[in-house]
């Protein structure tokens, strides 16, 4: 208030643009209340749909005690079978002290976590992608046989992600270490705007303020000369930060979104399937990682949890073609549709100019196959 009535030669110019700046305030307040409202109101289906089961439970019916019953025998059932299997020691514990500890819901916790028929689509549609872009990881071309002798004490890690899960390893990559989220946002910048053919983003959180508003205007622009841009976001990370139809409101823009397993008040366990990842890529030549999403608390724009530090990656070269793959796939998965991965390789008329010293190796996991390669890779 006191800014704009400091100066009276310009007190005219500073009311407007704090009337506008007001009516910004009253609009964003009508939208966290609508925001607020909708997802209020799937966490009461929720809650509602869980006192329904406890009441079947515990009403002291007979109808109660007949299906107290049902489930416990299905948690017997569900012990002897988890038992039975050939997995992790410590998975199959895990579930059997839970189930035997409650009786009357592990066994049923278990068919909802693991008998789901959307469970297996999921599954069916990741395997799917990770068989169709296995072939491509490697047109940049690889260097298994120098980058094991070059680094023996690596070589088990090389040899698993290439040989076992198929994430080749590659040289001519540009490594650049970014931190904090600030550092991270002006170099991101600097590098859309060089964007010629396409914009690949995933992120588990974006959040309208500072940071993602300044990524917008240079998304919104470069659709504008042709470039296309996608955006995927997980809708549980983002459940209280964007309106349930922003989606469509990108869409406007001619920005394509897709939303990652998006969140009904339905009691299932599939709500628990999100995309974590924080990827970006550039036309397959420029590609960043790391722990920062797109909220300001990541820049430090706002206080959250005090001081923000966080890190990325930004790669230039072969290796950040590995990430163009690995967001296309799940780009398939939400879209559900058959894309070709091929057409967006970068060095079809060209070889890559980058000729950097060192080997990069990126790699994805996935809890909807059984190998645990970020386990494996660490271990």
């Amino acid at each position: 208030m006191q800014k704009s009535f400091g100066n009276f030669a310009n007190s005219g110019k500073r009311i407007r643009r704090f009337e506008f700046e007001g009516g910004g305030i009253i609009m964003r307040q009508r939208w966290l209340r609508v925001l607020f409202r909708r997802r209020m109101l799937t966490i009461l289906l929720l809650l509602l749909q869980v006192y329904f089961l406890i009441c079947l439970v515990l009403g002291g019916s007979q109808l109660s005690r007949n299906f107290s019953r049902l489930l416990t025998i299905v948690s017997i059932i569900a012990v002897l079978y988890i038992v039975s299997q050939k997995d992790k020691g410590a998975y199959k514990t895990a579930w059997a002290i839970l189930i035997l500890t409650f009786p009357l819901f592990g066994g049923l916790m278990y068919l909802l976590s693991n008998a789901q028929s959307s469970k297996w689509r999921f599954a069916k549609s990741v395997l799917h992608t990770q068989q169709k872009a296995k072939p491509l990881y490697a047109l940049p071309g690889i260097c298994y046989e120098s980058a094991t002798k070059q680094l023996p004490e690596y070589y088990p890690q090389i040899h698993y992600l290439q040989e076992y899960t198929g994430f080749p390893i590659y040289a001519d990559t540009e490594t650049h270490y970014l931190t904090p989220g600030e550092r991270k946002l002006e170099t991101l910048l600097a590098e859309l705007e060089k964007a010629e053919k396409y914009i690949f983003l995933e992120y588990f959180i974006v959040q309208e303020g500072v940071m993602w508003n300044s990524i917008l205007e240079v998304l919104k622009r470069k659709t504008t000369q042709g470039v296309t841009v996608r955006l995927i976001y997980d809708d549980m990370g983002c459940f209280l930060t964007l309106p349930k139809d922003y989606a469509k409101q990108l869409k406007k823009h001619g920005i394509q979104c897709a939303v990652f397993n998006p969140f009904r008040p339905v009691l299932t366990v599939k709500q628990n399937n999100r995309d974590h990842r924080k990827i970006a890529v550039i036309d397959g030549k420029v590609a960043f990682t790391g722990g920062i999403n797109l909220a300001d608390e990541y820049i430090n724009a706002i206080e959250k949890h005090g001081h923000w530090k966080d890190a990325a990656i930004m790669l230039k070269g072969k290796a950040a073609w590995s990430f163009t793959l690995i967001f296309l796939q799940t780009w398939e998965i939400c879209t559900h549709t058959d894309e070709d991965y091929e057409i967006f390789y970068p060095w079809k008329e060209q070889e890559c100019p980058v000729t950097a010293k060192g080997f990069v190796q990126p790699y994805a996991d996935s809890p909807m196959d059984e190998e645990n390669v970020g386990e494996h890779v660490y271990l």
